[in-house]
């Protein structure tokens, strides 16, 4: 299974989402997770199934402005969280996904791949 798509932003900072009031971060989980599921049903064929194996996750957060490497990975736990929710990975932990997080300078958007390892 491979699964790519593009959110329109770029991932918070975990300084930001420190700095969120819980309402505030609940409400962009709620957005986060809507976003998501808008985009795999335009462009997937079929509901990608909860996969009972490991899955790589390949987030590339791109933003005018790079982040450390703490504020990146941070960042990066409302989307998992997410797909997470949506059934897309089982769990967030290392026991069922490998996630690679890298930044790139440019307009701002978040770039998403999923496979099957």
């Amino acid at each position: 299974m491979i699964l790519s798509f593009e959110l329109p932003w770029a991932t918070p900072s975990n300084n930001q989402l420190l700095r969120m009031h819980w309402s505030v971060r609940r409400r962009m989980l709620t957005e986060m997770r809507v976003a998501v599921l808008a985009l795999i049903l335009r462009s997937a064929t079929e509901w990608p199934r909860p996969p009972g194996r490991k899955v790589a996750v390949t987030i590339t957060r791109v933003s005018p402005r790079q982040l450390d490497r703490d504020n990146l990975y941070g960042g990066a736990k409302v989307l998992l969280d997410a797909m997470t929710q949506l059934g897309l990975i089982r769990d967030d932990s290392e026991q069922w996904v490998k996630v690679n997080i890298g930044q790139r300078r440019g307009d701002a958007c978040t770039k998403v791949r999923l496979r099957l390892l």
